[in-house]
């Protein structure tokens, strides 16, 4: 019993010690957010005493701490098909737009940035899908009845949205009518300051070079009891040398999200790996507001196409007629045998879109020295227990042979 309480005693300062270097390890340069609501829209255009609730652009700067560090704009905006803009630039860096011609029928290039930035990418959802899926496989398939519903015939009304030094930067973005949607749709934005999980399920990693997207449907009609809804989402990379890839992979590691291994990354490549841009996710969502494990579901995925025209945005605001690669792919939220879309109501889902290279899930060094002190701690018991043995053997037999000697003698 006593060398139990002294085995934990010693096991617990070790843990502690382990929790802390992976505490001051895992640590990653703070950036400084700031952020702009419309930033220089002239009052006719976007005042809200007009009631144009639609005109949402929010322009969010990362600023690198450093001097000679460089920054990340980020701009989310729900005109046309919401979308997320990210520049990766040198200090001092601004945002033009012109606001005129942004909201026109032939918005290219009124978002400009001064001086260029190194490198861009964009994501943006163009359909909400519908799907009846009669035979509940959970697939998109051609022989399933479709519909599609653009984001862009949506109105959006910028919710909330916190500017602070305490807070990551985070935007909500609620639909105030939907095409055959009714309910309510939230969009939620939250750029990284530091490197550290998302304080939800499925607890992605977020860095100072990305931000979390996040999207609920809530209390949405649909056409069938067996309806169930995904997302039609497009990718935009200014760097053209370098085909985007889709890749899935697996990990041994369920730390954060228990019973899922499969990671999902997106890599839009820009001149090598640090310099592009990623989007990733677990292949998961939840059926409830509250996100548990209980709730929580599939996500299905589908190929990653190369596509060729993109929905009016941003995005189009910003590239207009510029060389760039654009990708499309398909997810649909469900599992066989779930209920479909109906048995809740609800379905979230969230995705993280950075500069840089995608973040590697891998066990937490507090983890890796639990397992080794959980399989160490009997190896050692074992070697010492076997010396011991031999030692006592060894004595044993030694004893026996003095014994002998002093019969002899005498």
């Amino acid at each position: 019993m006593e060398n139990r309480t002294n085995s934990a005693q010693w096991i617990i300062p070790f843990l502690f010690l382990a929790c802390s270097i992976q505490f001051v390890c895992g640590k990653q340069s703070t950036r400084q957010i700031s952020m702009e609501y419309n930033p220089g829209c002239p009052k006719e255009i976007c005042s809200t005493s007009t009631g144009n609730t639609s005109i949402n652009l929010i322009h969010v700067m990362a600023k690198n701490p450093y001097n000679n560090g460089h920054d990340i704009h980020y701009v989310w905006s729900t005109i046309g098909s919401p979308a997320v803009l990210i520049a990766y630039t040198v200090k001092s860096t601004e945002i033009k737009i012109d606001w005129a011609k942004f909201i026109s029928d032939n918005p290219a290039n009124s978002i400009t940035f001064d001086p260029e930035p190194f490198y861009t990418s964009g994501m943006q959802l163009t359909h909400l899908i519908e799907f009846v899926d009669v035979n509940d496989t959970a697939r998109l398939n051609s022989s399933a009845e479709i519909h599609m519903y653009p984001f862009h015939d949506m109105l959006w009304d910028s919710t909330s949205w916190v500017n602070s030094e305490k807070s990551d930067g985070r935007v909500n973005f609620t639909t105030e009518y939907g095409t055959n949607t009714n309910g309510s749709i939230l969009l939620s934005f939250d750029a990284g300051k530091s490197k550290e999980r998302i304080s939800r399920l499925p607890f992605l990693m977020i860095t100072s070079n990305s931000s979390a997207v996040d999207l609920a449907l809530h209390n949405l009609s649909t056409i069938s009891n067996h309806s169930r809804f995904g997302l039609e989402m497009m990718f935009v990379n200014s760097y053209t040398q370098k085909p985007s890839k889709f890749k899935s992979y697996r990990s041994i590691d369920d730390e954060y999200c228990p019973a899922v291994f499969t990671m999902i990354d997106v890599n839009l490549y820009g001149e090598d790996a640090s310099n592009g841009s990623y989007c990733q996710f677990r292949p998961v969502c939840y059926v409830n507001p509250h996100r548990a494990l209980s709730g929580q579901k599939e996500v299905q995925y589908y190929e990653f196409v190369q596509a060729s025209i993109l929905p009016h945005g941003i995005l189009t605001a910003f590239y207009g007629e510029q060389d760039i690669n654009i990708y499309g792919m398909n997810i649909t939220f469900g599992q066989k045998k779930d209920g479909f879309y109906v048995a809740t109501q609800f379905t979230s889902w969230t995705s993280t879109f950075g500069f840089g290279i995608p973040p590697v899930e891998k066990l937490s060094l507090a983890i890796i020295m639990i397992i080794s002190v959980g399989l160490g701690a009997p190896v050692v018991l074992l070697i010492f227990g076997g010396i011991g043995v031999f030692i006592k053997a060894r004595r044993k037999q030694y004893s026996r042979l003095e014994s002998v000697k002093q019969d002899i003698i005498t």
